[in-house]
């Protein structure tokens, strides 16, 4: 994979797993510019197994200080971007979610 912000460029790599029994995807942090990477997605059906929330994880930390300075001021638009992407995907292949409260992220 590939971050960048303005003149940044830094290639990492992960390991992604879906573990369908969990409804979850964990990512490893395998190399790259990074001191430390978590991430995860959970999938939490709702009471009427027609929907779900989805419960997105991150916290990292950049090697460079200059690298963590830059991308902490456009993380915040970077994330709602991904979440923004993953509701567009999910809208295209389920449908639009429901107007109680769909759509909303906390980073």
């Amino acid at each position: 994979m590939v971050i960048g912000f303005k003149i940044f460029r830094e290639k990492f790599t992960t390991r992604t797993a879906f573990d369908r029994k969990a409804r979850r995807i964990d990512v490893a942090y395998l190399n790259g510019p990074f001191k430390h990477l978590k991430n995860h997605w959970i999938f939490i059906p709702t009471e009427d197994g027609r929907s779900c929330d989805v419960d997105f994880y991150v916290d990292f930390e950049f090697r460079s200080k200059l690298l963590q300075s830059a991308i902490a001021v456009v993380f915040n638009e970077a994330v709602m971007k991904m979440v923004n992407a993953f509701e567009s995907r999910a809208a295209e292949l389920y449908g639009m979610p429901s107007p109680n409260g769909a759509g909303k992220a906390a980073v």
